[in-house]
């Protein structure tokens, strides 16, 4: 592990498993940018990796600030081939890149996978109908989400921190069923949904974090009397809880992979929040130096990050960040051939992009409507007054979200109810608007702001 860390070969995870990183290592080079020396080449690893900036000067072995000098200059040769005038987000490049120069910066599915995991091929033969409802079993794993291999290779990594990152309904749950699936021999696997939490249990950081031990503990299926051991005189809560990792969990020969959904369902409880999270970033660095906590791969899925927090106690800037894309309109496509009497041709397959705009889910329950005879293809694209009928489970998670967050709603009502893209410039409503765009319902071009499909907008414009 301390050579992993020390040598940005290791640190960075090979950036060559980059579809076309070979292909912008030589446009940059056409530049003029030294693609070719170690520390160049290692710097741009690092920020299509998203690593951060401290992870990055410390692979250089040089200050913060002066990487910072090296990734401007490094931008003004980006610039160059993408033609944009600034790039606003460093951790967003891969998305920049793809959008503006056609570069493919998934990782490529034919990357080693250690054999202590396994190997999935992440085919595309088992997608059916179910024969008794026909209904079509579209979820995210029959198009493999190309960073699969990738999350396989860091589950092997002791101490490891995969954070899961994407609007609802994408594909963060499907992708880590197949990791745990295929690491199930190897290791001891147990997952958690934060939205299980009720109301009683949100009443405290202590009666939270009691709460999460039981529900782990029963997931393992230990008989631990977790009650009898919070009344311990060990410490504070955040101590007992790693007290009860030590001693019951991370003893084993085996290591625990535990995955935990939805971290975003305790944001609006603050001082829950704030702890917990500095907890899962404890955990993530006493692994660099004990050996019982290099047991623990953990593995956390979320819409958005919580910035209500100081940047040394988060766990969102540490260990890797997995991003979950869209379908485009190629892969929409292969979906819909492979189920019988579909009568679609591109053009209808374009209309159904712009309406749902790649949206695993949303593709799903039209397709479904379609293949069970419910609503004819041209119906279903063209009829505005069934949306609730067909997406109204997906529509209504966003419009419970928005009673919790008014701002954001005002805003997102500005952007869905204007005829053209609309501009925000203060630094307040810029906060907001990545937040909406982290949920997946708007796209950003340059300061224009719009939804990110045409659903949002039908539906939202009459309801905010």
């Amino acid at each position: 592990m301390e050579n992993q860390e020390s040598n940005p070969e290791n640190t960075f995870f090979k950036a060559e498993h980059l579809q076309d990183f070979n292909k912008l290592c030589k446009d940059l080079k056409e530049k003029g940018y030294q693609v070719d020396d170690a520390q160049n080449k290692t710097l741009l690893r690092g920020v299509l990796l998203r690593r951060t900036s401290k992870e990055i000067a410390d692979a250089l072995k040089i200050k913060e600030s002066t990487f910072l000098q090296y990734r401007d200059r490094l931008g003004e040769y980006i610039k160059g081939i993408t033609k944009v005038e600034r790039i606003k987000e460093w951790s967003r490049l891969p998305e920049l890149l793809e959008e503006k120069g056609g570069y493919n910066l998934s990782h490529t599915t034919n990357s080693h996978i250690s054999e202590n995991i396994g190997s999935n091929s992440g085919k595309d033969e088992n997608a059916q109908t179910n024969p008794q409802t026909n209904e079509l079993k579209l979820q995210e794993d029959y198009i493999q989400p190309p960073q699969f291999e990738f999350c396989l290779n860091q589950i092997s990594i002791p101490g490891c921190l995969l954070r899961i990152k994407a609007p609802i309904r994408i594909g963060k749950k499907t992708l880590i069923d197949n990791i745990l699936n295929c690491a199930n021999k190897n290791y001891r696997t147990t997952t958690l949904s934060l939205r299980m939490a009720e109301y009683q249990n949100l009443e405290s950081l202590d009666t939270f974090l009691q709460w999460f031990c039981t529900k782990i503990a029963q997931g393992l299926k230990l008989s631990i009397n977790i009650e009898d051991y919070w009344n311990s005189q060990i410490g504070n809560s955040k101590m007992k809880c790693m007290a009860y990792f030590e001693d019951h969990l991370l003893l084993a020969d085996q290591p625990l992979i535990l995955a935990i959904y939805r971290l975003d369902k305790v944001y609006p409880y603050s001082e829950i929040a704030g702890e917990f999270f500095s907890l899962l970033q404890t955990w993530h660095e006493e692994a660099k130096n004990r050996n019982i906590w290099k047991q623990l791969r953990l593995i956390v899925t979320y819409r958005e990050n919580y910035n209500k927090i100081q940047p040394h106690r988060s766990p969102f800037n540490k260990g890797t960040e997995i991003l979950l894309s869209y379908l485009k309109k190629e892969q929409v496509k292969s979906l819909a051939e492979q189920y019988k009497n579909n009568n679609f041709n591109d053009e209808q397959i374009q209309k159904l992009m712009d309406m749902v705009g790649g949206h695993p889910d949303l593709v799903k329950l039209a397709l479904n409507k379609i293949i069970d005879g419910t609503m004819e293809i041209e119906k279903l694209l063209n009829n505005t007054d069934r949306l609730d009928e067909i997406y109204g489970d997906h529509l209504n998670e966003y419009l419970r979200y928005f009673e919790i967050y008014p701002k954001r709603k005002e805003a997102f009502k500005k952007i869905v109810t204007a005829d053209l893209p609309v501009e925000f410039k203060s630094v307040s409503e810029i906060e907001i608007v990545e937040s909406l765009r982290d949920l997946g319902l708007i796209k950003i071009e340059g300061e224009n702001v719009e939804p990110r499909n045409k659903l949002y907008r039908l539906y939202f414009r009459d309801r905010l």
